[in-house]
This record gives C-alpha cells, structure tokens and sequence, in this order.
C-alpha cells in the first residue's frame, strides 16, 4: 500500500519547488533592468539562464537515451528538440556568420536525431513516447511548451498590446521583459519535468498503486460471477 505521508511530502515538496521557480523570472528580469541596465537582449542574464535551462534538459535526455536502451528513440529526439531549441537562443552568434544561419545546425542536430531514432533504435520511440504521456513529468514540460510557445509570444506581442497601451518608443523595450519572463517560466518548468524524468529513473509506465489495483482486480471479479452466482 502506497505511504500516504510520503505521498504528500512529496506534493508538499512538488508545491514549494514551482513556488521558488516562480519569482524567478522577475528577479532575473529585475537584474537585468535595474542592476546591469540592459534591454533584457540576447546577452542578457536572463537569456543565459534559458540557455542554461534548455542545454540542461536536453542532457537529462541525452544521458537517459544512452543509459535505457528500451526508451532510446523516444528520449533521442527529445534531447534532439530540446538541443534544437537551445540553438534556436544562440542565434545572435550565429548571425555573425550571416543572418539566421542558425537554421541549419537546428535542422542538422533535429534530422540527425530523427535518423538515428528511425534506423538505429527500432522499437524504442512510440511505445515509450505514448507511457510517457501518463506520467507526471510530461505534465509540467506539456505546460512549459505551452507556456514558451503559445503564452510568452501572444501576452509579449508588443503589436498585439503593448504598442496600443505604451508609446510607440516604449513598447518594443517592453515587449522584451515581459516575453522574457514567461519564456524563462517556461523553460524552467521543462527542466522541472526533466528532472522528475532523471529522478524517477526515466520511468514512463505509469504506476498503479496496490489499492488501486486490489479495487480493479475486486471489481473485475464482481462483474466475472458466475450464472449461478448472477441468478441470486
């Protein structure tokens, strides 16, 4: 029978990790306005901990693909995205080569890690990736996706509000720090969700409590009885 108290410490622990997670975008922007004076750009601290955030996830996946050879494809090409991503955020040293150069090793480490998972680890993605998506971690990386992709790019569009709200030479500026802010919420819950994979043991089976299988194991002989015993 599952522990109820460890249970909810671990709720309880859950609770207080993503309370210290969610002031920390506005003290990253914080400093970088107010103590460093800088426009929250690509060389900002805040940046470098997005960048820092993604390159860690990606390894937790990485390191999961090379150590579980059952799950391989799957946690492949999500090292594979997510190290996609992070070479989305340095392109401001890729345009020093040229302009949106950045698009190339992107593609090359995306379609590198789609071979290798389709040729190479047969078996090992769609199973696993489907497991997946009944475990906890996928919840809070599924929720930091959305919140990077969807949340950060509509509620910082500086022509969708803010430029209707601030003067036109205001708004891109803060644009910025208020985009920058929930994509580093966003990246932080995917790491979040990274490490549970890393702490449980990259596990994607989702488990059933033994009460919870007794009453399903209980509740599939009431409707197996027998016709004599159906009868009374």
């Amino acid at each position: 029978m599952t522990n109820p108290r460890k249970t909810i410490a671990t709720a309880v622990g859950v609770f207080f990790i993503l309370i210290l997670l969610a002031p920390l975008p506005a003290i990253t922007v914080y400093i970088d306005l107010i103590l460093l004076q800088n426009d929250v750009g690509e060389t900002s601290l805040t940046e470098f901990v997005q960048e820092i955030m993604l390159l860690l996830s990606s390894s937790i996946f990485f390191y999961g693909a090379w150590r579980h050879p059952d799950k391989r494809g799957f946690l492949l090409l999500a090292s594979g995205l997510f190290l996609s991503m992070f070479i989305r955020e340095l392109d401001y040293l890729f345009d020093r080569i040229t302009h949106g150069f950045w698009v190339y090793p992107a593609s090359l480490t995306a379609l590198t890690c789609i071979l290798v998972a389709r040729f190479f680890c047969r078996g090992t993605t769609l199973q696993p990736l489907a497991r997946f998506i009944n475990t906890r971690p996928y919840l809070f990386i599924l929720i930091g996706l959305i919140t990077l992709l969807a949340f950060s790019r509509t509620f910082g569009s500086s022509s969708l509000l803010w430029s209707h709200v601030f003067p036109q030479e205001v708004a891109p500026g803060f644009k910025a720090a208020i985009q920058e802010g929930p994509e580093l919420y966003g990246y932080g819950l995917i790491l979040f969700g990274s490490f549970l994979m890393f702490l449980g043991g990259y596990e994607t089976r989702k488990q059933i409590a033994p009460s919870s299988q007794k009453m399903e194991d209980d509740a599939v002989s009431t409707l197996t009885l027998s016709p004599a015993d159906g009868a009374c």
